[in-house]
């Protein structure tokens, strides 16, 4: 009997603490959800945690490669971009090493006031902080004059053909919204043609030809100044002038006329004054400053 009854009292000592444990859990639970805020959506959460400043921050996602307003033919910022079209230019030279094979043989001289057809086309880059820009690329021009008369019952004629380019760099710095001051140089090499016609040259050949013709090349420079005015976003018109640097050395041409001793030449040609009118057309953008990003 008495391990029974002990039995008894230690099965329901156990029940008691089990009761107890519960009650306890219960009241704790109670209590947490009486702190806790009661939210009924994501939204009062979300305000709560910022009340509290625990409000996680997010920068804003975006990709951008320019600003609609940059593109194209923006002149701030940073960025590429391309020009090119066509030019005519003005030059002056020294002609007059090539009056045996016009003036001396009863033909016109060539003018000395040549105008030359080209263009040029190339990249263009900007600084990030910066108000210039560079443009570099590629120029070429050509001319040609043709001179004839009829003498002593002969058909003479005299051409000459000058054809020149090569590579240039030309900064740019805006004056204005429209209008930017340019400096610029361009180095290459170009090429002079001669030929004459006419029985006075004593010339006989299989064909039947009495015709004489030489070739010469000569590297050339030039560097010049000039002004950029903005028509439109994509279009430019452009006056430069400048001093075009070759020489000509004609000494390999010189052909001497059997009957009359004359000369096809006599001297250089040297280099002169030069001016051109472009009209380009292109775009250029820039990637936004780092303080406008």
């Amino acid at each position: 009997m008495g391990h029974v009854r002990s039995g008894k009292k230690a099965r329901n000592i156990m029940a008691l603490a089990l009761l107890l444990a519960f009650g306890w859990a219960f009241v704790a639970g109670a209590q947490d959800e009486g702190d806790r805020p009661g939210y009924e959506n994501s939204e009062e959460f979300e305000e709560s945690k910022e009340e509290f400043g625990q409000k996680e921050e997010r920068p804003p996602v975006s990709i951008r490669l320019w600003k609609d307003d940059e593109f194209p033919g923006s002149e701030t910022g940073a960025g590429w971009g391309g020009w090119g079209g066509p030019m005519v230019g003005f030059v002056n030279l020294d002609l007059s090493a090539l009056d045996p094979m016009t003036d001396e043989r009863g033909i016109s001289s060539f003018n000395e006031n040549l105008v030359t057809v080209g263009g040029l086309g190339g990249m263009v880059y900007s600084a990030p902080d910066e108000d210039g820009w560079w443009r570099f690329g590629g120029m070429g021009f050509a001319v040609n004059q043709s001179e004839s008369n009829r003498v002593a019952a002969q058909n003479r004629k005299a051409e000459m053909n000058l054809n020149g380019g090569g590579v240039f760099l030309e900064y740019h710095y805006p004056m204005g919204s429209r209008v930017d001051a340019a400096f610029g140089a361009m180095v290459g090499a170009g090429v002079l043609e001669l030929k004459a016609e006419g029985d006075d040259l004593g010339i006989i050949s299989i064909t039947g030809d009495n015709d004489w013709s030489a070739t010469e090349s000569f590297f050339m420079g030039y560097p010049y100044a000039g002004l950029s005015y903005k028509v439109l976003d994509w279009m430019r018109v452009e006056a430069t002038a400048g001093y075009l640097l070759m020489e000509a050395d004609l000494s390999g041409t010189d052909y001497i006329i059997d009957d009359s001793g004359m000369k096809m030449t006599d001297g250089d040609i040297l280099g002169g004054p030069q001016y051109a009118l472009r009209l380009v057309f292109g775009s250029q953008w820039k990637q936004p400053a780092e303080g406008e990003k």
